[in-house]
């Protein structure tokens, strides 16, 4: 689980990174059978979601799916109950959110996996 209080920094800071840069050495193989490294997923749920909180993420692609030379943002708020999923190598940080003192309604509380398909079967790690 992945727990954030509430900060003003939530309201300004933005971490780009890819989950491939520190999960993609895990899980090669399951007795034997090789990981498709490129079904890397991470899967994420929403407990608590304060006004505004989701993901930002970059791409090349533009609005209507066509290859871009420069990388698009986009943001997805967060829905609570919803599952979210991208490929490990997808560019994202928190999306900022409002601060609010103390407010129990500012809590961000996520539970986030990974998932790889080797062979026929998911498997799942964190």
């Amino acid at each position: 689980a992945q727990i954030y209080l509430p900060s003003v920094a939530w309201a300004f800071l933005v971490n780009p990174h890819s989950d491939d840069e520190k999960f993609r050495s895990l899980l090669l193989s399951v007795g034997g059978t090789h990981c498709d490294e490129a079904s890397r997923l991470a899967f994420l749920l929403p407990v608590a979601t304060p006004p505004g909180a989701g993901l930002l993420h970059w791409n090349l692609r533009d609005h209507h799916g066509a290859a871009s030379d420069t990388a698009v943002e986009r943001v997805t708020v967060y829905e609570r109950g919803a599952l979210y999923s991208w490929p490990l190598t997808l560019q994202h940080a928190l999306a900022a959110w409002p601060y609010r003192e103390w407010d129990a309604a500012a809590l961000r509380i996520t539970l986030q996996t990974f998932g790889v398909r080797c062979g026929e079967t998911w498997y799942f790690y964190h």
